[in-house]
């Protein structure tokens, strides 16, 4: 059975779904929990640090919303503020009605930051990591294409599929929305095989799946087909949904107040 290695980039909760459910189909995952402890346990690899643009030491903003609310950068009130009547009705109007409270900086701290290709060329001299990482998850909270900024080899030489957040609305300061990310990953080979649907505050973000056109490898092609059938997707570009169950929602709250703690 192949088996996919997974890089989850904003893997605070642990592995989601749709894959935490096909863990058969899972290799050696590799997560990062900023300024934490490196630890390996059995086929993940947790390293302590946020993947970023570059290589140095960022502001991290938590915000009043709750448990995940953080991101490297600080919400866009005055963006929000001047087009709110435009977007007011699109989703829950209940989250809508609250973003401004939620999104309200209770806290901010330094941390170090580091780029993955630097991360996985410190991995394999340490004859730690596993090559090839053919799958991509990132859930930054708008940190996306500073994440991609900072893979150009890795997307270049290793990368066959990603799952990617993007944001059809700058709701937070200096992010690149979908259409931006999406021209960045066709300049490395990438196109988009699948999305959820809008959600969140004013249905402003949503995955997106990418694979690569021309897999370099036999090996890529069969975890782009792995990744197909876990999401759901065929031949063409399609909708997909990997909706946590009540119970998963429930373990995923669990280990994020124990890695909060």
């Amino acid at each position: 059975m192949h088996k996919v290695n997974i890089i989850d980039v904003g893997a605070i909760g642990g592995l989601e779904p749709p894959w935490s459910r096909n863990r058969r189909h899972v290799g050696t995952v590799l997560e990062f929990e900023p300024d934490g402890i490196e630890r390996i346990t059995g086929d993940t690899i947790r390293l302590p640090h946020a993947i970023w643009s570059h290589n140095g030491r960022e502001t991290l903003h938590f915000f009043k919303g709750g448990l995940g609310s953080a991101s490297l950068k600080r919400q866009n009130m005055a963006w929000v503020r001047e087009h709110y009547e435009e977007i007011k009705d699109k989703g829950s109007r209940r989250l809508n009605r609250t973003w401004f409270e939620r999104s309200t900086c209770i806290r901010e701290t330094e941390i170090g930051v580091r780029t993955l290709d630097l991360v996985l060329e410190d991995l394999r001299k340490r004859g730690q990591g596993v090559s090839p990482f053919h799958f991509l998850k990132s859930d930054t909270q708008s940190g996306e294409y500073d994440v991609l900024v900072g893979a150009r080899s890795y997307l270049q030489e290793e990368c066959a599929a990603a799952l990617l957040e993007v944001f059809r609305y700058p709701l937070l300061e200096g992010i690149r929305l979908a259409e931006e990310v999406e021209v960045y990953m066709a300049s490395f080979g990438f196109e988009v095989i699948g999305w959820s649907p809008w959600q969140a505050s004013f249905e402003s973000q949503r995955d997106v799946l990418f694979a690569r056109r021309e897999p370099t490898d036999a090996a890529q092609a069969a975890s782009i087909e792995v990744v197909k059938r876990i999401y759901g997707v065929g031949a063409g570009p399609a909708l997909f949904s990997h909706k946590r169950s009540l119970v998963e929602r429930v373990v995923r709250k669990a280990r994020m107040r124990l890695r909060l703690a």
